[in-house]
C-alpha cells in the first residue's frame, strides 16, 4: 500500500506540472501586420494609360494581397504643364524619388527606352523590383515586361478600320513621330495589311509620306487641317497615337464633318469615349492598360524568383455599340 500511495503522489505531481506548463504558454496571436507600398509611374505621353494601369493594379491587390500584409499603390504625379524639365528628365526624377521613398516595387511606363535604363538598374541594386508596362526598355536583360503587341495591333486595326467603311473609300494615314518605334510598327503593319488585303480602299497621301504630325494635339491639328483641305474626298482617317486622335478630331469638327469623316485612333478618358458615343469617332483603339496594370501587380505580389516574363496583351477595338459593355464602362476614367 505505501508503494501505491507513492505512485499516486508521483502521478499527481506530474499532472500538476503538466497543467502548469500549459497555463504558462501564451495564447496564439496572429502575425503582426506588415505593409508594402508600390508606385505606378506613368508616361506623360500616355497619361490615360497610366490611370487605367493604376486601376488594374488596385484591383489586383484586392484579389492577390498576401495575408497579414497591408498593400497600397500610388499613382506618381506626371510633370506639371509649367515644368522646365523635359518629360525624360522629369520621369527620371520621379523614379529616383520613389527609390528615395523606399517603395516596395514600381510599375513603369518609360518615356525613353534608353534614358530610363540607368534608374531602373539603380532600383534593382536596391532590391526594388520594377515591372515595365506599355512602352519598351532597351535592355534585353531586364526580365519583367507587360505591353501590347504592336504588330498585332497594326494588323487588327487595318481590318477594323476597313470594316468601318465597308472596305471601300478614301483614307488618310497620319503618322506620329519618325523616331517612335512603337507607333512606327503599328503604322507600317497597318499600311502593309491595308494595301494587301483591302484593294477597295485608296490611300490618298501615299503611306503618310514623310509628313509626321508631331508630339501634340496642336501639331496634329495643323497637319490634319492642311490634309483635309488638300483631300476633301477623304472618308476615313487613321492615326497611331492618342494626341493625334484629339488633334484630328478638332480639325474635323472645325469643318463640320465630324459625323461624315470617320476617325480611327487610340484613345482613353471620357472625352474621346464620349466622342465615340456621339459617333464623332468611327472607332477607338483602346490600349489595354487595365490588364497590363492588373497582370504587373499580380506579378509583383506573387513573384519570389527572378524569372523572365514578357507578356503581349492585345488592344481593344471599340465602336460606339461597345461602350455599353460593363468591362468598358469600368475603364472609363476622367481625364
Amino acid at each position: 500500500r505505501p508503494k501505491m500511495i507513492r505512485c499516486m503522489l508521483i502521478l499527481g505531481l506530474l499532472l500538476h506540472l503538466s497543467c502548469k506548463k500549459k497555463q504558462e504558454q501564451p495564447p496564439y496571436q496572429e502575425p503582426a501586420l506588415s505593409s508594402k507600398e508600390f508606385a505606378v509611374i506613368q508616361n506623360p505621353n500616355f497619361n490615360g494609360c497610366g490611370k487605367l494601369t493604376y486601376t488594374g493594379a488596385k484591383d489586383a491587390i484586392k484579389k492577390y494581397k498576401p495575408r497579414n500584409v497591408e498593400v497600397t499603390v500610388k499613382l506618381a504625379p506626371p510633370p506639371t504643364a509649367d515644368s522646365t524639365l523635359s518629360p525624360r528628365s522629369a520621369q527620371i526624377n520621379t523614379v529616383l524619388q520613389q527609390l528615395k521613398d523606399k517603395v516596395d516595387g514600381i510599375l513603369l511606363d518609360p518615356v525613353d527606352e534608353i534614358a530610363l535604363i540607368r534608374p531602373v538598374k539603380q532600383a534593382s541594386s536596391q532590391d526594388i523590383p520594377v515591372v515595365i508596362f506599355n512602352s519598351n526598355l532597351a535592355d534585353s536583360s531586364y526580365p519583367f515586361r507587360y505591353f501590347e503587341n504592336d504588330s498585332l495591333t497594326g494588323a487588327i486595326a487595318a481590318t477594323f478600320t476597313a470594316d468601318i467603311i465597308d472596305r471601300s473609300g478614301n483614307m488618310l494615314l497620319i503618322r506620329y513621330m519618325e523616331d517612335n518605334p512603337r507607333t512606327k510598327t503599328i503604322e507600317d503593319v497597318f499600311f502593309t495589311t491595308l494595301t494587301r488585303d483591302f484593294p477597295g480602299i485608296r490611300l490618298l497621301n501615299n503611306n503618310g509620306g514623310e509628313q509626321y504630325a508631331g508630339p501634340s494635339a496642336e501639331t496634329a491639328y495643323h497637319i490634319a487641317e492642311n490634309l483635309l483641305i488638300l483631300y476633301p474626298q477623304v472618308t476615313v482617317v487613321f492615326c497611331s497615337h492618342e494626341s493625334l486622335t484629339k488633334g484630328i478630331l478638332n480639325a474635323v469638327r472645325d469643318i463640320n464633318k465630324s459625323h461624315e469623316i470617320k476617325i480611327v485612333g487610340p484613345g482613353t478618358g471620357t472625352k474621346l469615349l464620349s466622342a465615340l458615343e456621339e459617333s464623332e469617332l468611327g472607332g477607338i483603339i483602346l490600349p489595354n492598360c487595365y490588364d497590363m496594370g492588373y497582370e504587373a501587380m499580380k506579378h509583383l505580389l506573387s513573384s519570389t524568383t527572378p524569372e523572365f516574363r514578357q507578356t503581349s496583351i492585345a488592344a481593344k477595338m471599340l465602336v460606339p455599340d461597345d461602350l455599353q459593355n460593363p468591362d468598358i464602362q469600368k475603364m472609363k476614367l476622367a481625364e
